[in-house]
């Protein structure tokens, strides 16, 4: 077995997913092939050399350099001449620059940087020290061209992207309206079916026989929770069009708890189920919508209700707190698993959990009570453990709030 000495060499670096275009514009040729000599044996960079400067510009256009040599001194005028010339052309206005001259003149130096040149060197330059430049420049003119390209396809992503959520904000609008039309005119009918089931169901059960009797039970049923699914998508319909407005009040939240609570009492006996409410004394008024949160706590006692074993019981409990009351009720019932809550909240959100005698849910009442809840600058939530009951409550400040509230 044989010691194994760590490496010391660097990590390999990538090759290179772009050519080093050099374009060198000098009006001797000697020195044209003493550069293409130094650059010969560079994989990476590909030479052109132009000994006419006033075709140069014109060249370059064709050949999109990475990097321009340009040689100070040319017949046919100031090499930095042609520099501004290659900054108006916009084909090589940011393509990087480098002058060459025959001395180290610091004033030269000054006018070159000045008219748009990146670098100056004096020719001719050492190989290591000019490919180093060149390389350089390069790399750093082809990731500016590679944001560009990146920001011009980001913009045109973010200018198609509002397009299309324009476009699905007015036909989101528009199914809204349509839901809440369709629901509105769904209501009046179904209403009909519900009440006359139900005083058929009243007045002359005793002359049907059992299968005329379990339809009617069934008709009565169905147009119960269509008419409850019509209400909701008609609250919803509001919601999703900002229609949701409150009319708030100073009011007896206990009060308007226990009123609840004996209506659901009727619905409660029928699964041997009783309704305790539990309130701190001297409770304040709290400034809400009586009639929104009655729709909320009738939701959060309903589902329960549907959700707990016959013969258990449900807890309202109300607390004062520091600048705000907090409604819980809590059932005995089967739970909801952890990994499912989240889900409560949403439009259809449905768990693995089922009502314990078959009871239907549209699916939109937790929804509705949260954007309730949220629009009286309060809080909704829920804790639960699986095979120990759920507890759902709501937190509504005891103070008036305003959209600027935090």
């Amino acid at each position: 077995m044989s010691d194994t000495v760590p490496s010391t060499q660097p990590a390999a670096v990538p090759e290179r997913d772009y050519k080093v275009s050099v374009f060198l514009v000098d009006d001797q040729p000697i020195v044209g092939e003493a550069v293409r000599r130094l650059l010969h044996n560079e994989s990476d960079i590909v030479f052109h050399y132009c000994s006419t400067a006033n075709t140069a510009v014109a060249l370059a256009s064709q050949l999109k350099p990475t990097v321009i040599l340009q040689d100070l001194v040319l017949p046919e005028g100031d090499g930095l001449d042609f520099v501004e010339q290659f900054r108006a052309n916009p084909a090589t206005a940011q393509t990087p620059i480098i002058v060459l001259s025959t001395k180290e003149d610091p004033a030269t130096k000054s006018r070159a940087f000045a008219v748009g040149a990146n670098d100056y060197m004096v020719k001719i330059p050492d190989r290591e020290e000019l490919i180093a430049r060149i390389r350089y420049h390069s790399r750093a003119y082809v990731n500016q061209l590679q944001r560009d390209i990146a920001f011009r396809a980001l913009h045109e992503s973010q200018r198609r992207l509002l397009q299309s959520n324009t476009a699905l904000t007015a036909l989101n609008k528009q199914l809204n309206e349509f839901v809440g039309m369709a629901a509105h005119d769904l209501r009046n009918p179904l209403g009909v079916v519900f009440n006359f089931s139900k005083f058929l169901l009243r007045d002359n059960a005793e002359q049907y026989s059992p299968q005329q009797l379990k339809f009617l039970k069934t008709i009565h049923s169905s147009a119960d929770f269509m008419l409850r699914l019509v209400n909701d998508l008609l609250d919803v319909s509001k919601i999703e069009a900002g229609e949701l407005s409150l009319n708030t009040a100073p009011t007896d939240v206990v009060a308007l708890v226990e009123a609840n609570v004996t209506l659901n009492q009727i619905l409660a006996s029928e699964k041997g189920m009783q309704i305790v409410v539990n309130a701190d004394p001297d409770m304040p008024l709290v400034p809400i919508d009586a009639h929104r949160i009655e729709q909320v706590v009738t939701n959060l006692l309903t589902n329960a209700i549907k959700y707990s074993h016959p013969n258990t019981s449900v807890t309202v409990t109300i607390r004062a707190r520091s600048h705000e009351i907090v409604l819980s009720v809590t059932d005995s019932g089967q739970g909801i698993p952890r990994e499912e809550l989240d889900r409560l909240f949403r439009p259809f959100g449905v768990t693995s959990v089922r009502a314990t005698n078959g009871e239907k849910s549209t699916g939109l009442g937790l929804m509705i009570a949260k954007k309730v809840v949220d629009a009286h600058h309060g809080r909704i939530w829920v804790e639960s453990v699986v095979g120990q009951g759920s507890t759902f409550s709501i937190a509504l400040p005891t103070t008036p709030q305003t959209e600027c509230s935090t």
